[in-house]
């Protein structure tokens, strides 16, 4: 049960992150989705020590783990749509670029992060 409610808190302060990047993203009017400020924010967080990788990561890996449910509204936005595919090749072609871009965007960096946590694992443990 403490697993649970940790693993639920630190959801929480991943959706918090984000909430403030929609806040600062608003409020200075930036071009940036707030969602990409709240993780350049997270990730300053993470470099300067303020916030450290062992309190996020559970909620993290939780929410890594179950990624492909993420995807289930764009699935359910095509078949909604599906009398506006007969319409054109274009648009067909233009919503799986969007989804190959997602989850090429998605797959690459957290592969990548997971081999070096990996990789830092072994290099702790080696020592």
């Amino acid at each position: 049960m403490k697993n649970f409610i940790t693993i639920i808190l630190q959801i929480v302060g991943v959706c918090l992150l984000y909430e403030f990047g929609k806040v600062l993203s608003n409020f200075f009017k930036l071009p940036i989705p707030g969602s990409i400020v709240g993780m350049f924010v997270l990730l300053g967080l993470l470099f300067s020590g303020i916030v450290k990788e062992k309190w996020l990561s559970g909620g993290v890996g939780f929410l890594l783990k179950h990624l492909s449910f993420f995807f289930i509204p764009l699935g359910v936005g095509v078949i909604a749509i599906g009398s506006l595919l007969h319409s054109g090749w274009k648009l067909v072609l233009i919503m799986a670029v969007s989804i190959m871009v997602g989850v090429i965007f998605t797959a690459l960096p957290t592969e990548k992060l997971l081999k070096h946590k990996e990789k830092r694992a072994k290099h702790v443990s080696n020592h």
